[in-house]
């Protein structure tokens, strides 16, 4: 089922992928039972939803098609969000990031974060990055001098709030 389904960059604003799998208990046997965890993100949410339904269409095919039953529990953890750079947030955001020496420019990501629920409760929130190198990877990194501009920035943001 995993090999039929269409994961990765599937365009500019719409990812998918499995990223947990799992089944059997020896080596050189064919597990009674395979849980897998997959997931799709989109800008807009009207494409994730379309991706959520073909991923699920799939996987019951395929899984059915072998005679094995299949199981799908499935979350919307939240409706993707557009902010304008025109907002509040982003605009206090790019101030405060301008005074700690960092010219910044909105653009949109297709991450999850703790944000993305709040923005889903009508609390608008912006996301910062604090200069993390090769997020996801093994080789994920923060340089020390960029971990004290994104205090720095935290810092103005505060100040800049409460004027």
């Amino acid at each position: 089922a995993i090999t039929a389904l269409n994961i990765g960059r599937i365009d500019h604003e719409t990812t998918a992928n499995v990223g947990i799998i799992e089944g059997g208990i020896v080596r050189n046997g064919v597990p009674d039972k395979v849980v897998f965890k997959a997931e799709c993100r989109s800008l807009k949410h009207d494409k994730a939803m379309k991706l959520a339904n073909s991923m699920r269409e799939i996987i019951t095919r395929e899984v059915e098609a072998t005679g094995a039953a299949v199981e799908i529990d499935e979350h919307n953890l939240c409706k993707a969000v557009d902010i304008p750079e025109s907002s509040f947030t982003v605009s206090l955001s790019k101030q405060a990031l301008k005074k700690v020496g960092i010219d910044a420019k909105a653009t949109f990501m297709t991450g999850f974060t703790d944000a993305s629920i709040y923005n889903n409760m009508g609390i608008e929130m912006a996301v910062v990055g604090i200069g993390a190198r090769n997020e996801h990877a093994l080789d994920e990194h923060i340089y020390v001098e960029d971990m004290e501009k994104a205090l720095k920035m935290v810092v103005e943001i505060l100040r800049l709030s409460a004027l």
